[in-house]
C-alpha cells in the first residue's frame, strides 16, 4: 500500500490542530533551468534543487 504525497495529520501538541506532510523525493544537481516541482502524482511530489549535495547529505 503506498502512501499518499499530501496528508493531513492531526497535532500530539497544543500549538496547532493539524499539520501537513509531504512526501517528496529530492533530486540534487539538476541545472538551474529545472529548479522546482516537476510533478506530482497520488504517492510523491518530485523536487529538483540545483544545488550539489554535501558528502551524501541533504543541504
Amino acid at each position: 500500500m503506498s502512501t499518499r504525497a499530501i496528508r493531513l495529520v492531526s497535532s500530539k501538541t497544543r500549538r496547532g490542530l493539524y499539520s501537513i506532510h509531504l512526501q517528496c523525493h529530492v533530486k540534487p544537481g539538476v541545472s538551474k533551468q529545472r529548479n522546482g516541482i516537476t510533478s506530482i502524482s497520488d504517492s510523491i511530489i518530485h523536487v529538483c534543487v540545483s544545488a550539489r549535495a554535501k558528502e551524501g547529505e541533504a543541504n
